[in-house]
C-alpha cells in the first residue's frame, strides 16, 4: 500500500491509500511498458543479429509488388499477404533490411497485447501479465520474432482468431464465429 498525503482545501492533511495493482489503468500501463520494452528489444536484436537468406527473396518480391506486379500471377511467391505487407513497409522505409525486419517485429509487438487479453480473460490479470512477460522476454521468441518471415504474422492472426473465438463462445454471437473463420483463413494464407 502507498500512502499519499495531499493538502485539503480546509488546510488539514488528508490521507489516501492506494494499491498500485488494483486500478485498471495501472495494469494496462504496466503491460504497455512491457510491450514498449519488448518492441525496443526486438528492434535492437533485429538490427544486430544476422539475417536469413530468404530476406532477399521477400525484398525482391516486395519490389515486384511495388512495380505493379501481382504475386502468384506475374511471379511465383509463397506467401502473398506477407509480401503485400513487406511492400507496404518498403514503400514507407525504402529498399533495405529494416522494412523486412519491421513487419515481423511489429506483428510480434501486437501479439504481446493479444496474448495478454486472451490470458487475462481465461485465467485472470495476474496470469495474463505473467504470460505477457514470458512471451516478451523469452530468448527464443525474442530472437525468432526478429527473423523476417511470415511466421510472426501467422502467430498474430492465430492469436487474434483465438481471442475472437473466446468472445464468440462467451456471447454466442454468430458474427464472431464468422470473423473467427475469416481471420483463421487469412492466417493460413499468409
Amino acid at each position: 500500500m502507498i500512502t499519499i498525503r495531499v493538502r485539503c482545501p480546509m488546510g488539514q492533511s488528508c490521507r489516501f491509500r492506494e494499491d498500485l495493482f488494483t486500478k485498471r489503468w495501472n495494469s494496462s500501463f504496466i503491460i504497455f511498458i512491457i510491450g514498449i520494452v519488448g518492441l525496443t528489444l526486438r528492434f535492437c536484436l533485429g538490427t544486430l543479429l544476422p539475417t536469413i537468406w530468404d530476406v532477399g527473396h521477400y525484398l525482391y518480391w516486395g519490389k515486384f509488388v511495388l512495380d505493379g506486379k501481382m504475386p502468384c500471377r506475374d511471379f511465383f511467391a509463397r506467401h502473398p499477404l506477407y509480401i503485400y505487407l513487406m511492400a507496404l513497409s518498403m514503400k514507407f522505409f525504402g529498399y533495405d533490411i529494416f522494412p523486412a525486419i519491421m513487419v515481423s517485429v511489429i506483428s510480434s509487438f501486437f501479439t504481446i497485447f493479444i496474448l495478454y487479453k486472451i490470458s487475462s480473460v481465461l485465467y485472470g490479470k495476474k496470469t495474463g501479465s505473467i504470460a505477457c512477460i514470458i512471451y516478451t522476454f523469452a530468448p527464443t521468441i525474442l530472437t525468432y520474432s526478429t527473423v523476417p518471415d511470415e511466421k510472426s504474422i501467422t502467430l498474430l492472426l492465430v492469436s487474434i482468431a483465438i481471442a475472437i473465438i473466446i468472445q464468440a463462445l462467451r456471447t454466442q454471437n454468430s458474427r464472431f464465429f464468422l470473423l473467427f473463420g475469416v481471420i483463421l483463413g487469412f492466417s493460413i494464407y499468409v
